[in-house]
């Protein structure tokens, strides 16, 4: 096979598990398309890999759903702890969706939980 991408060949790859296994960068000059899903394997502190479902969008970004509601004023989210054992939570958003009137609602602190 030609190492000339233009050369116009491509290649199967047939094993047990997938259709191919790559090591290193991967380069693909040209669009791709899934009809399945897309993830990131990340590795865990536990030697595990997760595997992290991403949005669309110009950066990088991994997300978390949670919901909890407010009791006196105060409201608790904890993230999952797979989660966040697997990317950056020292720097991170909060997106509150009020479901009625919020009456200035807001994010005051944003901490680590052990």
């Amino acid at each position: 096979m030609s190492n000339n991408p233009s050369a116009g060949h491509s290649a199967y790859l047939a094993s047990r598990c997938c259709a191919g296994d790559f090591y290193g960068d991967v380069f693909i000059h040209g669009n791709s398309t899934a009809t399945g899903t897309k993830s990131a394997i990340v590795p865990h502190p536990d030697g595990s890999h997760r595997a992290l479902y991403c949005v669309e969008s110009p950066e990088c970004w991994f997300e978390d759903f949670g919901a909890a509601r407010l009791v006196d004023g105060t409201v608790t989210v904890h993230l999952d702890p797979d989660f966040a054992a697997v990317v950056h939570s020292d720097a991170y958003h909060v997106f509150l969706t009020p479901a009625g009137d919020s009456n200035g609602l807001y994010v005051s602190s944003k901490i680590a939980l052990a």
